[in-house]
Order: C-alpha cells, then structure tokens, then sequence
C-alpha cells in the first residue's frame, strides 16, 4: 500500500489523522504544514491518499494545491476537511478533484472509518 499523506496546519489533528491512518493499514510518509512542503513529498514519494485542511492561511489555496497534487499524480484520493463541511467549499473541492471530504471536527472513529474505506477502495483498483 502506497502512504498518507497529511496536510494540516494544527499538530493535533495531524497526529489523530496519523493514527487513524495507520490503524487502517497505511504508512504515513509525512504530517507537513504548507502546499509546498506536500508537493515536495507528492513529487518524491506519490502517496495513494492527501489528508488536507482547506482553511489554509497561506498561498496558493486549497483548492489550487488539490489541483496541483492531481496534475503530479492525477491517482492521488484527495480527502479535502474542512469545518465548513455544509457550505459550498466542500462543492468547490469535489469540482477542484477532491475524492472525499471530512467535516471537523474530526473524531478519531470517522476518520478511522474513512481510512478503511479508503484502504478497500485502493486495494480493488487495478496496479498503479
């Protein structure tokens, strides 16, 4: 199984979604703060699944970076989360190539169920 990768600016929800992923069967390659950092590791490393937070305080925004993650490698699942899960950013991720979106707050047993759905989907997709 290809690794996780986790975008998110505040260290605690990194470490939740780390451990979510790993009790779903993924190795983390890194939990990193910015978009570039994350290209730098998509480039490099082509993880199978990008956790990131959409509220980024940096540039370019979040959508920009899902849609920069899919051009270096269009197999990537982005899992886009944001706090604004009924709004229309979450619509915005979907049409930037978002494969799924997660509400916050993210609780430890939603993304764990998310990770094993993940998990089963990347395992019945032909060999990359």
């Amino acid at each position: 199984m290809q690794p996780v990768l986790i975008l998110h600016n505040r260290d605690t929800l990194r470490q939740r979604v780390n451990a979510a992923a790993v009790a779903s069967g993924f190795p983390v390659i890194e939990a990193c703060e910015s978009a570039d950092e994350a290209l730098t590791y998509v480039h490099a490393q082509r993880p199978s699944v990008v956790f990131m937070d959409m509220a980024f305080a940096e540039q370019p925004t979040a959508l920009a970076t899902i849609q920069a993650i899919l051009d270096v490698h269009p197999a990537t699942l982005v899992v886009a989360c944001s706090a604004f899960g009924s709004s229309d950013m979450m619509g915005k991720a979907f049409e930037a190539g978002a494969h799924r979106c997660l509400g916050k707050p993210v609780r430890i047993e939603d993304a764990v169920r998310l990770f094993e759905q993940l998990h089963r989907e990347l395992k019945n997709l032909p060999v990359r």
